[in-house]
């Protein structure tokens, strides 16, 4: 069984037959005479403009036909109006990306505040979408200034500040800017013409890019240079390359999407992650190399220029004692230090020619792979580290 249970509201309210009375007979005394809307209280009217963060605008200014004593009519010292029944102003936002219109036009029903000495108020609900030149060098961590400009679209129109900042006591904490700052001026466009500008300092808030795109990056630039330590005869080599280049390109694929788009200027993050793909795609190239060098036949002939700069680079530290240890012999005589300099050159070339002619291509290889190992890590840590520099540099 179900069981239906109706709850009735009553809604109460006091009724004041004396203040609808004194309000309506007021209305008609000021509308009354209100003949034209379209004419302005004065030739030069002054109207007070107000930046609310983040839908609201409002503004201010006097107007002399809607003055009353309020002795007259009960005390009552305020009273609602339309747009339609006044005159208002016609306040544009200069740097919209949508569709310019004059604030309060689309919604005439908002009501505007009217006091007894002419002063009247319009608080007007719009939310508009404004653009600005952005920089993003220093992605994600950058800063950005960002202007809103309101001018008057009629000549005797005259905009004035009520405050030098930013109202943002109806702005909630966004989760990508930090304001760092807010403040509004006037400024002169023309020799009769002001336009008022909000000007709002943004900070970028970089956790979420620094977790989801610079870390990931990083721990893969130092991960693809564990391919080195595959073994060539594993048959697995290229295939690491090849899962890390493919991992370079379905980040980078997500990455794109956060990072602004401008052709303006380029970013660091950008430039970096080029350089991270390309130095990924260098690392497929040398694995592939080492694997062919590797599975070379041992009867194909090997190139001796090959063979000279990898024993060259294999044995530079050898190099480096030898030349310690005959500039340590020059305290001897000139020709005996000359003649054993000679003998251990040709000592050491008859040596190097030796081990060349016995070095096999899987020996190569292997060398050839310590080689481009220590090179390519030095070049990622080099990359890194010189891209966190310029970060904190900018």
């Amino acid at each position: 069984m179900f069981q239906l249970v109706f709850i009735t509201f009553f809604v109460s309210g006091a009724c004041d037959s004396n203040y609808h009375e004194t309000t309506s007979r007021l209305r008609k005394t000021l509308l009354g005479s209100y003949d034209d809307v379209l004419v302005r209280p004065s030739n030069v009217t002054n109207v007070a403009v107000r930046f609310n963060l983040l839908n609201i605008h409002r503004l201010e200014w006097q107007d002399g036909r809607v003055c009353w004593q309020p002795d007259q009519y009960g005390g009552l010292s305020t009273v609602h109006v339309t747009s339609l029944e006044v005159w208002t102003p016609t306040v544009v936002v200069q740097n919209t990306v949508e569709h310019m219109s004059v604030l309060g036009s689309e919604d005439p029903a908002v009501p505007l505040d009217v006091t007894s000495d002419g002063n009247i108020t319009w608080k007007i609900p719009v939310v508009h979408m404004t653009y600005c030149d952005v920089s993003i060098l220093t992605y994600p961590f950058d800063d950005q200034v960002c202007d809103i400009t309101a001018i008057a679209w009629e000549e005797g129109l005259l905009l004035h500040l009520s405050s030098n900042t930013i109202d943002l006591g109806e702005f909630l904490e966004n989760s990508e800017w930090w304001i760092t700052g807010h403040h509004s001026e006037r400024r002169l466009k023309t020799p009769n013409t002001y336009q008022t500008v909000f000007t709002l300092s943004l900070t970028r808030k970089p956790m979420f890019h620094i977790v989801s795109t610079l870390i990931p990056v990083m721990l893969l630039s130092f991960a693809s240079t564990l391919v080195f330590y595959v073994p060539p005869d594993t048959g697995e080599k290229i295939s690491y390359a090849l899962s890390m280049l493919l991992s370079y390109v379905l980040l980078l694929s997500v990455v794109s999407d956060d990072i602004p788009e401008t052709s303006k200027e380029v970013s660091a993050m950008a430039v970096y992650l080029v350089v991270m793909f390309t130095m990924c795609t260098l690392n497929v190239t040398l694995a592939t190399t080492v694997t062919s060098l590797y599975r070379q036949d041992e009867s194909t002939p090997k190139q001796r220029w090959l063979m000279a700069v990898i024993l060259q680079l294999c044995q530079c530290r050898t190099s480096r004692e030898d030349r310690h240890k005959r500039g340590s012999a020059e305290d001897k005589d000139e020709n005996d230090s000359a003649i054993g300099n000679s003998n251990v050159d040709v000592s050491n070339q008859c040596s190097r020619e030796g081990e060349m002619q016995q070095m096999s291509w899987k020996e190569l290889a292997l060398r050839a792979d310590v080689i481009f190992r220590r090179v390519f890590m030095l070049m990622m840590f080099c990359f890194n580290m010189s891209f966190l520099v310029v970060l904190i540099l900018l």
